[in-house]
Order: C-alpha cells, then sequence, then structure tokens
C-alpha cells in the first residue's frame, strides 16, 4: 500500500512504517499489517476513522470506546501494545502493537489452506484454540467493557471478527468496541 494524503492512518505512524498492508475495515476501524522501520518487528496498526461517526455525541462516544479499548490492551499487554505509538490526527486516532488475527481471519486462513507465516511458527502447530483460556480472556474484556458501556447487543461481543489473538501466543481479547456500545456512561 502506498500512503497518500488522505489516508487514514495518522501521518507519524504511517512514516514509522514499512511493508503496509490493509487487512480489514470494520465499522469505523481498519487495521493494516505493516514493519517497524526503528526495530523491524512486525505490527499490526489500528485506525478508528471519526469521519465516519456522524453526530459529534457518536464521535465522543466512539472516540472513548477506540481509547479505552486501547489503553486496556495497554495495561493487559504492555510488551505487545505500543502506547508510545499511538497518535491523533485530525480525526485519525491510531497505534500499533505485535501482529494478531482475528478469529474469522484464522478460520478462513485455515479453510483456505491460507495459513499466515505468524501461524506456520506459531508454538501451536495444530492450530488448536485453548477454548478455556479464552473464555477467561473474554470473560476479563467483557468486565472491562461493561463497566463503563452499556451494550446494544451483547451477541455482538462473540462474533468472530471481534475474537482476536496475538500471532505469538495464546492470549485473546475483544476488539472493536466502537462497534457495539451504546453509551459512553451508566
Amino acid at each position: 500500500m502506498e500512503i497518500q494524503e488522505n489516508c487514514v492512518i495518522p501521518n507519524k505512524l504511517a512514516l514509522a512504517s514499512t511493508e503496509l498492508k490493509f487487512c480489514s475495515q470494520i465499522g469505523k476501524f481498519y487495521t493494516f499489517n505493516s514493519v517497524s522501520k526503528s526495530d523491524h518487528k512486525r505490527l499490526t496498526i489500528k485506525v478508528l476513522d471519526t469521519n465516519k461517526c456522524g453526530s459529534k455525541a457518536q464521535i465522543n462516544m466512539n472516540a472513548t470506546a477506540y481509547c479505552q479499548e486501547t489503553l486496556q490492551l495497554c495495561c493487559t499487554h504492555p510488551k505487545r501494545v505500543s502506547i508510545a505509538s499511538f497518535q491523533v490526527n485530525d480525526s485519525k486516532f491510531g497505534f500499533s502493537m505485535q501482529r494478531y488475527s482475528t478469529m474469522k481471519q484464522k478460520i478462513k486462513g485455515n479453510e483456505e489452506g491460507n495459513i499466515s507465516e505468524e501461524a506456520q511458527n506459531d508454538k501451536t502447530p495444530d492450530q488448536s484454540i485453548d477454548t478455556e483460556k479464552m473464555l477467561k480472556d473474554l470473560i476479563e474484556n467483557v468486565q472491562s467493557i461493561s463497566k463503563t458501556f452499556s451494550v446494544d447487543d451483547p451477541k455482538s461481543l462473540f462474533q468472530l471478527e471481534n475474537i482476536c489473538s496475538f500471532d505469538e501466543c495464546t492470549t485473546f481479547f475483544l476488539s472493536n468496541w466502537t462497534k457495539f456500545v451504546k453509551s459512553s456512561t451508566h
């Protein structure tokens, strides 16, 4: 992907990366795979584009949910998420973290035989999922979300596109918090 002026990635974050490749767009979220120019680590860049959020109240709610998700990841996975990479540029929020995949991507990759290089090097070559660990991690995320936000549809939390794991470990987390929150506080 070539970086252009209208790119959704905040400028400083884009300039610190090479090999940018668009991965997905889920609602207002964009994800890109990249490589850090400074240490050559493989990263995922997560971006929220508030231009797609609507009213000022919706922008504020989505920005709050995005920041809460980012802070939660920084607190629970400090070695995997770079708080120093967090950038805001105009209406775009972004940060980088260790490369991860959604469960939807992992299942699709397994079905098509397109297993990522990270997954091929994973410590669990059979690609099995530690369901007990996944549920424990996800319950912790749901507890964090429910402390701050009301959720429109609790089932939406557990869609495969919202359940993620870092490519080089068996840690799970919920993503796309802006997708399922309806109010900023109880």
